[in-house]
């Protein structure tokens, strides 16, 4: 695993050498890495303090078995949460739970939730259900605990594919696969789709 400014300026550093190891998401101080390690028993939520010039401390395992999609909430202080997938129960769903004490664990998703991405303002969650519709669920945190709103559903997409939500929430960006009859990929812009919040 490398890091390397977005710039391109400079040479990549190596920050772990973990054979089935892959990067998910930083915290928004930029003091922790999420990591997706595959082991034994399936997929596991790992995370490693970073510590000066660059260097990774000792990783440890936060969620073990059956997971993916690990994604911080975006707030820079305070209280940090992470939500992911797990199987856990059966069939995928989305989780919430608080890092890194783990005083609690919530479900978002009632039917069926994969690809949790977080609304920048930390208050809401997005993830894609069983009809590969995006779901919006409204979250306000008090102290360790949290209170869910109910998914509201915002729009299909085509597939099931990658998203991300712009930093005002006013937009996303989906990755769709390419079309037989283009010679190049590209990249949907999806506007006036209302928000849980706004309700």
């Amino acid at each position: 695993m490398f890091r390397k400014p977005a710039s391109g300026a400079g040479e990549p550093v190596e920050l772990l050498k973990q054979p089935a190891a892959s990067p998910s998401d930083w915290s928004a101080d930029g003091k922790w890495l999420l990591y997706r390690q595959i082991s034994g028993g399936g997929p596991e939520i790992w995370v490693a303090p970073m510590e000066a010039a660059g260097k990774i401390g000792k990783p440890f395992v936060f969620v073990k078995a059956g997971v993916d999609s690990p994604r911080f909430s975006p707030g820079a202080t305070g209280q940090r949460w992470v939500a992911y997938t797990s199987t856990e129960s059966g069939r995928a769903q989305v989780y919430i739970q608080d890092f890194p004490d783990k005083h609690g664990k919530w479900q978002v998703s009632t039917t069926l939730g994969v690809l949790p991405v977080w609304n920048r303002n930390g208050r809401e969650l997005f993830y894609v259900n069983e009809g590969n519709k995006i779901m919006a669920v409204s979250v306000k945190a008090n102290g360790t605990a949290l209170t869910l709103g109910q998914p509201e559903p915002l729009f299909d997409l085509p597939t099931l594919t990658l998203y991300d939500a712009s930093p005002d929430g006013k937009r996303f960006l989906v990755a769709l696969p390419q079309d037989q009859d283009r010679r190049q990929d590209s990249i949907t812009l999806i506007e006036n789709w209302q928000s849980a919040l706004s309700h």
